[in-house]
């Protein structure tokens, strides 16, 4: 117990001597010295224990751009890129009763003339659950039913380039009120009328589009690439 009292880091400094000792130290002092530096270790694994025990490892990102771009075939890399109308509640809106959408693959050229031309080709979309989508692969996960979503119906497309480049391939979904993509004319029969587009619809709608992303899993040695 006299050894005790030599942890005590509470004890007061005298400028000068008291029983032969710079310091005033008793056992209570270090009895508290001992406790307190208990709870400050069990603070610190509290508080530091998933790292220590790495429960949660730092997640690093590392990109390779390439300096060609490449074209990537929808079909071949199992690419899809649903997309549906929701309400402000989340909810599923057919569209083709208000709007109509008309998806284009967009193919552009360069050239030292007239720069980059664009080419149109109009692409057929469906529901998702009547597209090749519905026999995708069991490691594609998405938590929407495919019968809510649309997806294009040609996925054997190609994408990617860019604009600096020599060439680009995109898709573009135009929107329209009227058919055949023309101009919004009231009077024409190919026009939704406005008053009935209100009365079917009674809250702000919005475009949800769904992309894949890759997602390793270490732990699972069957298949530990999924795509969400």
């Amino acid at each position: 117990m006299e050894y005790i009292k030599y942890l005590d880091s509470f004890g007061i400094k005298f400028h000068f001597y008291t029983n032969n000792q710079p310091n005033h130290q008793n056992i209570f002092g270090g009895i508290m010295t001992f406790l307190y530096i208990i709870i400050c270790i069990i603070i610190f694994l509290g508080f530091s224990y998933e790292e220590l025990f790495r429960l949660n490892p730092i997640s690093s990102i590392s990109e390779i751009s390439d300096i060609e771009p490449k074209k990537i075939n929808m079909k071949e890399e199992k690419i899809w890129i649903p997309f549906r109308l929701v309400n402000d509640e989340n909810q599923f809106i057919d569209h083709r009763e208000l709007l109509y959408v008309f998806p284009y693959l967009v193919e552009g050229n360069y050239s030292d003339k007239f720069g980059m031309e664009l080419n149109y080709h109009l692409l057929n979309y469906k529901l998702c659950n009547e597209t090749t989508m519905e026999y995708r692969p069991d490691n594609y996960k998405i938590d929407i039913p495919l019968n809510e979503l649309f997806c294009i119906d040609q996925d054997d497309i190609s994408l990617g380039g860019n604009w600096n480049g020599n060439y680009i391939y995109y898709i573009e979904l135009d929107l329209f009120l009227c058919d055949e993509g023309i101009y919004f004319n009231q009077s024409d029969s190919r026009c939704n009328k406005i008053k009935n587009l209100f009365n079917i619809i009674n809250s702000t709608l919005s475009f949800d589009f769904y992309y894949p992303i890759v997602q390793f899993q270490p732990t699972n040695y069957r298949t530990p690439i999924s795509i969400i």
